[in-house]
């Protein structure tokens, strides 16, 4: 008897130890804090993380050949501006300038006064399509390179998106991290 009450004691401390190994294997120990469904509004939370923040403006839905966007990436190593070509996107030009944590830090921040993370409810959530003859603006949020955050806004009537933030002052902000924006984007037609 005490043999069999022996192996079930022994069972059990295998069964609980292979339980404690399966709950860890999967968790990421620095980042086992973020819920991939949890609503973001803190983006500074996220400045020490492996995230970047973007800003794309696409043109009106006219032939592939005549399709452009521009689209500004910001992280805590570098800034980018790539202005793209067709419904595929190829860059036809890159510029690249170096960041600092504390910048990328700030520049969360900003977003953060300007509700970046803010969504409208009941709006949809792609702008596929929509506002055809105009710009479309599309705002993004990636940390460890998975989307965790997409909105869109539009200036067509009826249109809106479901950005909640303040557009304006955001495509301002994402603009200013492009030493003469204005020159090197002159010639891009949206």
């Amino acid at each position: 008897m005490k043999y069999v009450i022996g192996g079930f004691g022994i069972i059990i401390i295998v069964a609980a130890f292979i339980a404690i190994i399966v709950a860890f294997v999967g968790r990421d120990p620095i980042h086992n804090d973020i819920d991939p469904d949890e609503i973001i509004t803190e983006l500074s939370d996220f400045a020490d993380d492996s995230s970047e923040v973007s800003f794309t403006t696409y043109g009106p839905i006219v032939g592939h050949e005549e399709f452009k966007a521009i689209r500004i990436t910001v992280n805590d190593s570098h800034r980018r501006l790539d202005i793209l070509r067709g419904y595929d996107l190829a860059v036809d030009e890159r510029i690249e300038i170096a960041n600092t944590a504390a910048a990328y830090e700030a520049f969360l921040y900003a977003l953060e006064e300007a509700n970046f993370t803010a969504t409208l409810d009941g709006q949809e959530a792609r702008e596929d399509g929509k506002c055809p003859t105009n710009r479309r603006h599309v705002y993004r949020l990636e940390i460890d390179d998975e989307e965790r955050l997409r909105t869109w806004s539009s200036p067509c009537r009826g249109q809106r998106g479901n950005f909640g933030g303040e557009a304006r002052l955001v495509e301002r902000l994402f603009q200013g991290q492009i030493p003469d924006y204005r020159d090197i984007t002159r010639e891009v037609r949206l």
